[in-house]
């Protein structure tokens, strides 16, 4: 039997939801949002899987994948990645088992809600919330310090206040709108990426004119520099690094086939999210030594020059790598902003619906947008 605050079909009709209180004093139960109010299933499959690529390639693999070399060695790192994806791999494909079954916005929320306690619920649910709430302010501050690498002119609060403007208006749109520009963010960064492996592997076996490559020379010296402690600290940037792969169980409440597009998503998103990170953090442990002092640059000093990327890309002969990779790095802040504003505003529209959130939050327009919970 279904549980009343889950819609377990893919329709559009309105989902009745338990007010609590009001069922420990007469059993009533309320009913938000019509069909005319209720969230569209305006994403296709390729939506669903960009999204979860997108939500993973961030700062993580542009800047702190090099501390992670420096830290460990380049055999360490790559060990604390693969374990790393291998434990993700679990979480992701049971998370996508239970959203193809159930597609709805609250996820993770309304199935703690569902199977284990309307505590637990509520508490992932609030969490999750706050968590990608306040991480606005901190990718507009990452968005304000790569645009001013190319000008100074403008201060750190007008950057912000020129970047939120747009995305805020932009995630009033129907949802569709938004699976499409995540679509063509993650497309900029995989690309990147994988023109990144083959430079770098050119690069390493001595294909660039006038640049002998290392060969296995770096991973000869100091594979596992850091040791047993080196590695597990490691952990701490590849479980950095994976983060945002559960995004596609939020989108999957607004897919047009969920039973369908989400475990193709998901089972393609996985093996394409690994092998990016088990590659790239190979091609870094080939191309640069674990004891270059700019390894940890990047990830301290938020140095988009010091990245071990850029740095690849410069000793392959391409000068203005650290513009490209700057641009793309901004892409990637302004999917992550876009993300935080889209994964926020659907978990407490979840919640309003569930009663742990006050009901004004459950209002969404005709096209399927969750304005108050926007706000």
């Amino acid at each position: 039997m279904s549980k009343p605050g889950v819609n377990d079909t893919d329709s559009d009709l309105p989902v009745p939801v338990l007010d609590r209180g009001d069922d420990e004093k007469a059993g009533r139960k309320r009913w938000l949002g019509s069909a005319e109010n209720a969230t569209v299933r305006g994403m296709k499959s390729r939506h669903l899987t960009f999204i979860a690529i997108g939500g993973t390639i961030g700062t993580g693999l542009f800047l702190s994948i090099g501390s992670s070399v420096a830290t460990a060695g380049p055999a360490g790192a790559l060990l604390s990645y693969a374990l790393v994806g291998l434990f993700v791999f679990g979480v992701v494909m049971t998370l996508g088992e239970m959203s193809s079954l159930i597609p709805v916005s609250g996820a993770f929320s309304t199935f703690g809600d569902r199977f284990v306690s309307p505590v637990l619920g509520a508490t992932l649910g609030w969490n999750y919330y706050f968590q990608w709430a306040l991480s606005i302010p901190s990718e507009l501050v990452a968005a304000s310090v790569i645009l001013s690498f190319w000008t100074d002119k403008l201060q750190s609060w007008e950057w912000s206040l020129i970047i939120i403007i747009p995305v805020f208006a932009f995630n009033l749109l129907p949802v569709r709108n938004y699976g499409e520009a995540e679509f063509w963010f993650a497309g900029i960064k995989v690309f990147l990426i994988v023109l990144f492996i083959i430079v770098g592997l050119i690069y390493d076996w001595g294909g660039v004119i006038g640049h002998p490559g290392p060969g296995l020379s770096n991973i000869r010296d100091g594979a596992f520099t850091g040791g047993f402690a080196g590695t597990a600290q490691s952990f701490t940037f590849a479980f950095f690094s994976f983060g945002g792969v559960e995004l596609v169980s939020l989108a999957a409440g607004e897919s047009a086939q969920p039973h369908k597009s989400v475990p193709r998503a998901i089972k393609a998103t996985f093996f394409r999210i690994v092998l990016f990170y088990l590659l790239t953090c190979l091609v870094i442990g080939l191309c640069i030594n674990h004891a270059d002092d700019t390894l940890f640059e990047a990830y301290d000093n938020s140095d988009v020059a010091a990245s071990p990327i850029t740095i690849v890309f410069q000793r392959a002969g391409f000068g203005a790598a650290v513009h490209v990779v700057n641009a793309v790095l901004l892409t990637a802040v302004l999917s992550a902003t876009n993300s935080c504003f889209y994964a926020s505003s659907r978990m407490l529209l979840s919640l309003a619906r569930e009663g742990k959130a006050p009901y004004f939050f459950a209002w969404v327009t005709r096209g399927g947008v969750p304005v108050p919970a926007l706000l």
